[in-house]
C-alpha cells in the first residue's frame, strides 16, 4: 500500500503528540472513520472533534493535515483489504469505531 507524500506528512502529525496530544488523536481517528462510513453528522466548523477545548489548541492547518492523512489511510487500508488487527495496531483508539473500516 502506497499512500503520497501529503498522506504520510498527515500520519506523521497525527502521530505528533506535540501537535495533537493522545485523546485528541483518539477522536480524529473516530471523526475519520465516521465520516468514511456516514456515522458522523457534519457540523458547522471542526473545532470540537476533540469534544472539549482541546482541540481549539490544535492549529486548523495540522487538523486538516492529520484528518486527510487519517482517512486517506482508512480508504486505501480497506482497498487493499488490510485486516483490522493491522489498523488497530496502528491506531490503537479505545473505541470499536475502527470494526467499522471493514464495512466500507
Amino acid at each position: 500500500m502506497e499512500l503520497c507524500s501529503e498522506a504520510l506528512e498527515g500520519l506523521q502529525v497525527a502521530g505528533d503528540s506535540n501537535a495533537i496530544d493522545d485523546k485528541c488523536f483518539d477522536a480524529f481517528v473516530q471523526f475519520a472513520i465516521g465520516r468514511i462510513t456516514n456515522d458522523e453528522e457534519e457540523e458547522e466548523g471542526d473545532a470540537n472533534i476533540c469534544g472539549d477545548a482541546n482541540a481549539v489548541q490544535v492549529d486548523t492547518a495540522s487538523k486538516k493535515l492529520a484528518l486527510y492523512g487519517l482517512v486517506t489511510m482508512f480508504v486505501e487500508a480497506t482497498k487493499h483489504g488490510v485486516d483490522v488487527a493491522v489498523l488497530q495496531y496502528v491506531c490503537p483508539v479505545q473505541s470499536p469505531s475502527i470494526q467499522s473500516v471493514k464495512l466500507i
